[in-house]
């Protein structure tokens, strides 16, 4: 591309840099892009716009931006002054472009840049190809399995019509509870196998077709309940209206299963990318070059920083980000495993089932105790509503470490409490002496819903970078909330007493120098 396009279409403008060719005043730049020259621009290409960040306008690129029909080495003797070192500077965040040829970090330019991103504090990514073509096929063929699965389940095996009778109006109940999470057990194995992609990829098809089977069901259920309204008291036909919006569940896991096959190719992607950075990379001091003056004045200006940079590109292969909150993270002995990887599936799953909750509080409310609804629960049932509102435009605003961060942090306080609450809800509902179900309930499970909405919300106002500051809870909050803690599984234990032992050694202060990872354990 360089010498069949890029050098004669610039001779003959003058021999200036393309990018000077088409903007003659320049441009302001958001992002940087280091790669190595190794890559095929299809591949080049097909990473940049892929990953492209959302707020960035204008990015630099050695290829256009520097004049490729001239002798630069004047301008790259003091590296601290070079194009790249200023155009970095400018730039809010760094994009990393792999190759499969070889890793960009042999390359001693590749490894200032990332040097100088290290010292400058900016967001260090790797870009990643398209999914685009790949989940097209798979959503296709997962949407197939659910119309079919529909089409058998509400023509082949419709409810019993007993159901709907008086005598069977306990396990009718019982029933569309049931239904409504149907789709949980394979949810739960989703998240458990979120590792393994092909498990991962035989649950997503087993899932959508399990929601889709229940959807069908439940909406045969619902036009059996009306139907029957006329041959019995009020009971049945309030049931088969209300339970409507438990439809809800049923589509928001069609979702979540399409959801976790993006998850699942991505991560895919993101694990290859993350290979290709790794691959025959060291450390900075044994990186190639074609120049001998060039490294020696680049080490040179890297000086008794080295260490830190080699981490700093080590965060960023095992996370395929590296942010000045992931940096801190790994300086306190965090665990990093998908600190980057926004896990959409389940971000989505901890969203649905907390607007179910709410829903699921008013509508029992309001089914119990009509007459002595007042001002105080409405008020209390719009702030919850309000606060929900507030942590997914957080959410939305932030980055990706971030995002990655309150997902699974908001998954692991909501859910549990989702989960007691249903046991509660399904008490109540079968309780005919209200034993399990006393006049002050609904506030109090209002008010219980209100302090994990208020948790979340914490979480979502601080994220881990303040959370880690917090003197002497911060770590072990930041290490359990996080996505690298798996409760019981891979050394969480033991990962946590070594942050929290980093905390009391003063290793938590950002202006030491960083120890090495066998230090900070």
């Amino acid at each position: 591309t360089v010498r069949n396009y890029i050098k004669p279409l610039t001779e003959e403008a003058g021999s200036m840099s393309w990018a000077l060719l088409r903007h003659k005043d320049g441009l302001k730049c958001d992002l940087f892009i280091t790669h190595c020259w190794a890559e095929g621009a299809f591949e080049f290409i097909d990473k940049v716009l892929t990953s492209w960040p959302w707020r960035a306008r204008t990015a630099w690129c050695c290829i256009f931006a520097n004049p490729q029909n001239l002798n630069i080495r004047h301008m790259l003797k003091t590296p601290s002054t070079s194009p790249f070192a200023k155009a970095l500077s400018d730039a809010s965040h760094v994009m990393a472009v792999p190759t499969t040829k070889v890793s960009i970090y042999t390359r001693v330019w590749c490894a200032y840049e990332a040097y100088r991103a290290y010292k400058e504090d900016k967001i260090i990514f790797t870009a990643s190809r398209s999914i685009t073509q790949e989940l097209g096929i798979n959503l296709t063929v997962g949407f197939v399995f659910a119309l079919v699965s529909f089409l058998v389940s509400f023509y082949g095996f419709p409810p019993s019509s007993d159901m709907f009778s008086e005598d069977n109006i306990l396990s009718a109940h019982v029933y569309v509870y049931l239904d409504s999470i149907g789709a949980a057990p394979l949810q739960l194995c989703a998240l458990l196998l979120v590792k393994h992609a092909r498990w991962s990829a035989v649950i997503n098809v087993l899932g959508v077709m399990v929601a889709s089977w229940s959807f069908a069901m439940m909406i045969y259920y619902v036009k059996g309940a009306v139907e029957h309204d006329a041959a019995s008291d009020d009971t049945l036909s309030e049931l088969g209206t209300g339970e409507w919006p438990y439809g809800w569940l049923h589509l928001s896991a069609i979702f979540y299963f399409a959801m976790n096959e993006a998850d699942r190719l991505q991560a895919m992607h993101k694990h290859a990318e993350a290979g290709q950075l790794q691959s025959s990379y060291e450390e900075i001091s044994k990186c190639e070059y074609t120049v001998l003056d060039d490294y020696n004045t680049i080490m040179e200006d890297i000086g008794n920083k080295e260490a830190e940079v080699n981490r700093s590109i080590k965060v960023l292969i095992s996370t395929g980000m590296s942010t000045p909150g992931l940096r801190k993270a790994d300086a306190c002995a965090l665990d990093l495993a998908d600190a980057a990887n926004v896990r959409l599936a389940t971000c989505w799953l901890c969203f649905s089932y907390w607007c179910a909750l709410t829903y699921a509080l008013q509508s029992f409310y309001d089914h119990r105790y009509p007459p002595e609804r007042n001002l105080g629960y409405e008020v209390l049932i719009g702030l919850d509503w309000c606060i929900k509102a507030l942590c997914l435009l957080t959410w939305l605003y932030r980055g990706l470490d971030e995002k990655a961060f309150l997902g699974m942090a908001a998954a692991k306080i909501v859910m549990p409490a989702i989960f007691v609450f249903l046991l509660f809800y399904l008490g109540c509902d079968l309780s005919t002496e209200g034993v399990w179900c006393p006049e002050e309930m609904p506030i109090t499970w209002m008010t219980t819903s209100l302090i994990v909405d208020a948790l979340v919300l914490a979480c979502a106002v601080l994220g881990r970078r303040r959370i880690v500051g917090i003197p002497w809870v911060g770590m072990p909050m930041a290490h359990v909330l996080g996505p690298g803690c798996r409760l019981g599984l891979g050394g969480c234990w033991s990962r946590l007493t070594a942050a929290l032992s980093r905390r009391q050694s003063g290793g938590g202060d950002e202006e030491e120098a960083i120890p090495s990872r066998e230090q900070a354990q």
